[in-house]
């Protein structure tokens, strides 16, 4: 007795029906197990790269709008800093180990400084 057989005879449906059933399914339960296996992964960049984004939460990144900064001096560009700091949280977020805005708010900016890079997506 195969296994298709088996079942339909335990569900009381025509393996027919199983089949077709079976087909519909499995591309789906597929493509939500690779989803899963894709969103949990850490980054893991080749040899020489660094990831700046860790895919699960904001850290290492702040909010920026050097526009807004131009012509500030002292106590208002501190301000301002502050600020664009507090808010980016607001408008910023980790859905599904992406980095998300809804074109609101200041820049995402890394913590980190770099000069010359070779960016690789």
């Amino acid at each position: 007795m195969n296994t298709a057989s088996f079942h339909a005879k335990e569900l009381s449906l025509p393996a027919r029906t199983l089949n077709t059933t079976m087909r519909r399914f499995l591309p789906s339960l597929f493509i939500a197990a690779l989803a899963v296996s894709l969103q949990a992964a850490e980054p893991t960049p080749p040899a020489g790269f660094k990831a700046l984004f860790n895919g699960s939460d904001l850290s290492g990144w702040y909010g920026l709008n050097p526009h807004n900064l131009v012509k500030l001096e002292g106590e208002k560009k501190e301000a301002s800093l502050k600020k664009q700091h507090e808010e980016f949280p607001q408008h910023w977020r980790v859905d599904n180990g992406e980095l998300v805005n809804a074109g609101t708010g200041p820049y995402a900016t890394t913590d980190e400084e770099f000069g010359d890079i070779e960016l690789l997506i």
